[in-house]
Protein backbone atom coordinates (compact mmCIF):
# COMPACT_ATOMS: atom_id res chain seq x y z
CA UNK A 1 0.00 0.00 0.00
CA UNK A 2 1.36 3.28 -0.97
CA UNK A 3 -0.15 6.27 0.67
CA UNK A 4 0.42 9.99 0.31
CA UNK A 5 -0.73 11.88 3.29
CA UNK A 6 -0.55 16.22 3.72
CA UNK A 7 0.91 17.32 7.00
CA UNK A 8 4.15 16.63 7.91
CA UNK A 9 3.51 16.63 11.80
CA UNK A 10 5.04 14.38 14.30
CA UNK A 11 1.54 12.13 13.86
CA UNK A 12 1.78 12.50 9.97
CA UNK A 13 5.39 11.38 9.39
CA UNK A 14 4.61 8.61 12.29
CA UNK A 15 1.80 6.91 10.42
CA UNK A 16 3.55 7.30 6.91
CA UNK A 17 6.43 4.81 8.43
CA UNK A 18 3.73 2.46 8.39
CA UNK A 19 3.16 2.49 4.36
CA UNK A 20 4.79 1.16 1.76
CA UNK A 21 8.61 2.95 1.83
CA UNK A 22 7.51 4.63 -1.30
CA UNK A 23 5.01 6.17 0.63
CA UNK A 24 5.24 10.12 0.81
CA UNK A 25 4.01 13.35 3.17
CA UNK A 26 3.77 16.73 1.57
CA UNK A 27 3.13 19.86 3.22
CA UNK A 28 3.36 23.80 3.62
CA UNK A 29 7.08 23.40 4.89
CA UNK A 30 7.78 21.22 1.53
CA UNK A 31 5.93 24.18 -0.57
CA UNK A 32 2.65 22.51 -1.15
CA UNK A 33 0.66 25.37 0.42
CA UNK A 34 -3.64 23.78 0.39
CA UNK A 35 -5.06 26.84 0.45
CA UNK A 36 -3.56 27.57 -3.04
CA UNK A 37 -5.24 25.82 -5.91
CA UNK A 38 -2.31 25.50 -8.22
CA UNK A 39 -0.37 23.29 -5.16
CA UNK A 40 -3.98 21.53 -5.07
CA UNK A 41 -4.04 20.83 -8.30
CA UNK A 42 -0.09 19.77 -8.08
CA UNK A 43 -1.38 17.54 -5.31
CA UNK A 44 -4.32 15.89 -6.71
CA UNK A 45 -1.80 14.87 -9.53
CA UNK A 46 0.85 13.39 -7.77
CA UNK A 47 -2.02 11.47 -5.52
CA UNK A 48 -3.39 9.54 -8.95
CA UNK A 49 0.35 7.89 -7.92
CA UNK A 50 -0.90 6.63 -5.05
CA UNK A 51 -3.53 3.42 -4.00
CA UNK A 52 -4.08 5.51 -1.02
CA UNK A 53 -4.58 9.44 -1.00
CA UNK A 54 -4.91 11.15 2.99
CA UNK A 55 -6.47 14.13 2.98
CA UNK A 56 -5.21 14.95 6.78
CA UNK A 57 -3.82 18.54 6.53
CA UNK A 58 -5.70 21.16 8.40
CA UNK A 59 -4.96 24.91 7.59
CA UNK A 60 -7.84 26.72 9.22
CA UNK A 61 -9.27 28.06 6.25
CA UNK A 62 -12.51 26.99 3.95
CA UNK A 63 -9.84 26.50 1.48
CA UNK A 64 -7.91 24.08 2.07
CA UNK A 65 -8.97 20.69 3.40
CA UNK A 66 -12.31 20.32 1.56
CA UNK A 67 -10.77 22.19 -1.66
CA UNK A 68 -8.49 19.78 -1.89
CA UNK A 69 -10.81 16.97 -1.71
CA UNK A 70 -12.87 18.49 -4.28
CA UNK A 71 -9.49 18.67 -6.57
CA UNK A 72 -7.96 15.23 -6.21
CA UNK A 73 -12.13 13.90 -6.00
CA UNK A 74 -12.30 15.54 -9.39
CA UNK A 75 -9.08 13.94 -11.04
CA UNK A 76 -9.69 10.96 -9.57
CA UNK A 77 -12.88 10.58 -11.17
CA UNK A 78 -12.23 12.28 -14.36
CA UNK A 79 -9.42 8.91 -14.65
CA UNK A 80 -11.47 6.65 -13.30
CA UNK A 81 -8.95 5.57 -10.75
CA UNK A 82 -8.98 3.33 -8.06
CA UNK A 83 -7.65 3.91 -4.84
CA UNK A 84 -9.06 5.03 -1.67
CA UNK A 85 -9.39 8.54 -0.21
CA UNK A 86 -9.26 9.33 3.80
CA UNK A 87 -10.79 12.74 4.87
CA UNK A 88 -9.44 13.44 8.56
CA UNK A 89 -12.44 14.33 10.28
CA UNK A 90 -14.16 15.26 13.77
CA UNK A 91 -16.79 13.55 15.41
CA UNK A 92 -16.88 16.85 16.91
CA UNK A 93 -19.42 17.63 13.87
CA UNK A 94 -22.00 15.35 14.83
CA UNK A 95 -22.99 17.56 17.77
CA UNK A 96 -22.04 21.14 16.61
CA UNK A 97 -22.81 22.99 20.20
CA UNK A 98 -20.89 25.74 18.92
CA UNK A 99 -19.50 27.27 15.66
CA UNK A 100 -15.85 27.43 16.20
CA UNK A 101 -14.22 28.27 13.15
CA UNK A 102 -12.89 24.62 13.03
CA UNK A 103 -15.83 22.76 13.91
CA UNK A 104 -17.60 24.64 10.37
CA UNK A 105 -14.82 23.58 8.39
CA UNK A 106 -14.65 19.55 9.40
CA UNK A 107 -18.72 20.03 9.29
CA UNK A 108 -17.85 21.27 5.23
CA UNK A 109 -15.20 18.48 5.02
CA UNK A 110 -18.00 16.31 6.19
CA UNK A 111 -21.13 17.37 3.60
CA UNK A 112 -19.19 17.31 0.72
CA UNK A 113 -17.12 13.46 1.20
CA UNK A 114 -21.24 12.87 2.27
CA UNK A 115 -21.67 13.94 -1.27
CA UNK A 116 -18.80 12.50 -3.09
CA UNK A 117 -19.21 9.19 -1.49
CA UNK A 118 -23.07 8.82 -3.08
CA UNK A 119 -21.50 9.31 -6.05
CA UNK A 120 -19.27 7.32 -6.07
CA UNK A 121 -21.38 4.29 -5.72
CA UNK A 122 -24.68 5.83 -7.88
CA UNK A 123 -21.77 5.77 -10.32
CA UNK A 124 -20.27 2.69 -9.64
CA UNK A 125 -17.09 4.52 -9.48
CA UNK A 126 -13.47 2.07 -8.56
CA UNK A 127 -12.60 4.42 -5.99
CA UNK A 128 -13.72 4.64 -2.48
CA UNK A 129 -13.84 7.19 -0.15
CA UNK A 130 -14.23 7.30 3.95
CA UNK A 131 -14.07 9.86 6.41
CA UNK A 132 -12.27 8.68 9.85
CA UNK A 133 -13.80 11.04 12.43
CA UNK A 134 -11.40 10.87 15.38
CA UNK A 135 -10.66 11.97 18.69
CA UNK A 136 -7.93 13.42 20.04
CA UNK A 137 -4.94 12.68 18.48
CA UNK A 138 -2.12 10.79 20.44
CA UNK A 139 1.03 13.19 19.09
CA UNK A 140 3.47 15.59 20.84
CA UNK A 141 1.44 18.81 19.74
CA UNK A 142 -2.08 17.35 21.78
CA UNK A 143 -0.28 16.21 24.53
CA UNK A 144 1.21 19.29 24.98
CA UNK A 145 -2.34 21.22 25.45
CA UNK A 146 -4.10 21.40 28.67
CA UNK A 147 -6.89 19.67 28.17
CA UNK A 148 -4.79 16.69 27.00
CA UNK A 149 -7.11 13.44 28.66
CA UNK A 150 -4.18 11.46 28.77
CA UNK A 151 -5.17 9.24 25.57
CA UNK A 152 -5.76 9.53 22.04
CA UNK A 153 -5.71 7.49 18.42
CA UNK A 154 -2.07 6.78 17.97
CA UNK A 155 -0.66 6.56 14.78
CA UNK A 156 -0.32 2.94 14.51
CA UNK A 157 -4.13 3.12 15.47
CA UNK A 158 -4.99 5.59 12.48
CA UNK A 159 -3.39 3.10 9.92
CA UNK A 160 -4.63 -0.09 11.34
CA UNK A 161 -7.98 1.68 10.28
CA UNK A 162 -7.14 3.18 7.07
CA UNK A 163 -5.62 -0.44 6.11
CA UNK A 164 -8.63 -2.71 7.39
CA UNK A 165 -10.57 0.09 5.29
CA UNK A 166 -8.24 -0.72 2.32
CA UNK A 167 -8.25 -4.36 2.30
CA UNK A 168 -12.27 -4.28 2.50
CA UNK A 169 -14.24 -6.04 -0.15
CA UNK A 170 -15.08 -3.38 -2.75
CA UNK A 171 -18.48 -3.66 -2.92
CA UNK A 172 -18.34 -2.70 0.73
CA UNK A 173 -19.18 0.72 1.49
CA UNK A 174 -18.01 2.47 4.10
CA UNK A 175 -18.33 6.76 3.37
CA UNK A 176 -17.79 7.44 7.55
CA UNK A 177 -15.55 5.55 9.98
CA UNK A 178 -16.33 7.55 13.38
CA UNK A 179 -13.66 5.95 16.52
CA UNK A 180 -13.49 7.06 20.33
CA UNK A 181 -10.85 5.80 22.69
CA UNK A 182 -11.45 5.24 25.78
CA UNK A 183 -10.56 7.62 28.53
CA UNK A 184 -8.32 5.93 30.99
CA UNK A 185 -9.69 6.09 34.75
CA UNK A 186 -8.28 7.65 37.07
CA UNK A 187 -8.68 6.90 41.01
Amino acid sequence: MKALITGQSDFSLEVLSFFDKESRAISRSSGHDIEDENVRKEIALESLKYDIFINHAHTGHIYGQTSLLCSVYNLWKSENKDGLIINSGSYATDSVSHFERWVVIKKALDLVSKKFCDEIQSQNLPMRMCTLKLGTLDHKRSRAKGHWPGSGIKPMDFYKIIESLYRLPKELVVSEFVVRKKLPTHN
